[in-house]
C-alpha cells in the first residue's frame, strides 16, 4: 500500500527577506512557548480559602428562604464567590456548593439518597456586568456532563462516554505520531515543522497571527501547510479510535457495574444497553477502519503523489 508521505517535499526557491521569517518565529512564538513552560514549572501553588472557614457561613436553609431574593444566606454566597450552586434537597431544602467542591459533595448526597434525580439544581453565576444570573437544570441533566456522578445512575453508558472522549483522543495522538513518523522517513525538517505547528496550536495566547507568521515562515523551506496537515490528522484520528473507545469503555463499565455504587433512584440500564454501547460501536469502528485503510486511503494516495510531485 502506497504511504501518504512518499510524495517529496521540495524546498522552496531562497529568499533574503525569508531570514526576517524566522527571527519573528523565535520573537512570536518560541520565547514566549519557553516562558510559558518556565511559568508553569515555577508557578507557586495558593492554599485554597475555604468557604466554610469564612464568618458567616451557612451551607443550607430552607426552600422558602432561597426563593427570597433578599435571603441573608443567599447573600452570603453572592458575597463571598463569583459562581455557586444550589440544590434542593428530599427535605424541602436548598444545599448550597462551591464549584471546587460540588462533584466531590454530590457524589456522597447522591448516594445517600439525599437528592432525587428530578431535583432542582440551581446554578448562580456572576456576569461581567456584576448582575447575577440564574439557571436551573435537573441533578439528572447536570450530571451527564460529569463522569463521576453519570456513573451512579448509568454506569455502563458513563463508561462508554468516557471510551469515546479518550478514544477520539488516543486517535488524534497516534495519527499525529504516524504523520510525523512519515514525515521524517521522508524529510526530516519537514517532520520538524510538522510538530512545531502542532506545537503552536496549544501554546496559549498565540492567537492566528502567531499561526500564520509560523505557517508563511515554513513556507520558506518547505511546500504544504503543516496546519492542514494536522487538522487532517487529528480529524482522521478522532474519526477512527472514538467508536473503539466506546466499546471498550462500555466493557469496562460492564465489568466494574456490580461493584460500583448507585444512586437509590436509579433505574437498570437494560440488556439492550450491551448492544447499544458495545456491539454497534466496534462494529462501526471496525467498517470505519476498513473503509479508510482499504478504500479511502488507496483512492487519495495517488492525488497527494500527482499534485506534489
Amino acid at each position: 500500500m502506497n504511504s501518504p508521505f512518499q510524495y517529496p517535499i521540495t524546498l522552496a526557491a531562497y529568499d533574503p527577506l525569508g531570514n526576517l521569517i524566522p527571527m519573528a518565529v523565535v520573537f512570536f512564538v518560541v520565547i514566549p512557548m519557553l516562558k510559558a513552560v518556565w511559568a508553569y514549572l515555577t508557578r507557586e501553588k495558593k492554599p485554597k480559602v475555604l468557604l466554610e472557614s469564612q464568618p458567616g457561613f451557612q451551607g443550607n436553609t430552607s426552600l422558602d428562604d432561597f426563593r427570597n431574593p433578599e435571603s441573608a444566606v443567599l447573600k452570603w454566597w453572592q458575597n463571598h464567590t463569583e459562581r455557586f450552586f444550589a440544590v434542593e434537597t428530599v427535605g424541602a431544602g436548598v444545599r448550597f456548593y462551591a464549584p471546587d467542591r460540588v462533584v466531590e459533595e454530590l457524589h456522597s448526597a447522591i448516594i445517600g439518597g439525599q437528592f432525587a434525580a428530578a431535583a432542582n439544581m440551581h446554578v448562580h453565576a456572576k456576569g461581567q456586568d456584576g448582575k447575577w444570573i440564574a439557571s436551573t437544570q435537573p441533578v439528572a441533566d447536570f450530571v451527564k456532563s460529569v463522569f463521576q456522578l453519570s456513573i451512579l445512575y448509568r454506569p455502563v453508558w458513563g463508561h462508554a462516554m468516557a471510551g469515546l472522549k479518550w478514544g477520539a483522543l488516543s486517535g488524534i495522538a497516534l495519527k499525529l505520531v504516524d504523520t510525523a513518523t512519515g514525515l521524517m522517513s521522508v524529510e526530516p525538517g519537514a517532520a520538524l515543522c510538522f510538530v512545531i505547528a502542532i506545537a503552536v496550536c496549544f501554546l496559549p495566547k498565540i492567537g492566528v497571527i502567531g499561526m500564520i507568521i509560523v505557517t508563511v515562515a515554513m513556507g520558506q523551506f518547505y511546500r504544504g501547510n503543516f496546519f492542514m496537515m494536522g487538522i487532517s490528522a487529528a480529524i482522521i484520528g478522532a474519526v477512527l479510535g472514538c467508536l473503539p473507545g466506546m466499546g471498550l469503555g462500555a466493557l469496562i463499565g460492564l465489568s466494574k457495574r456490580p461493584q460500583l455504587p448507585r444512586a437509590p433512584d436509579t433505574r437498570p440500564e437494560g440488556v439492550s444497553i450491551a448492544l447499544k454501547a458495545t456491539l454497534l460501536p466496534f462494529a462501526g469502528g471496525t467498517a470505519l477502519v476498513v473503509l479508510y485503510f482499504f478504500v479511502f486511503s488507496p483512492w487519495l494516495m495517488p492525488i497527494l503523489a500527482k499534485q506534489h510531485g
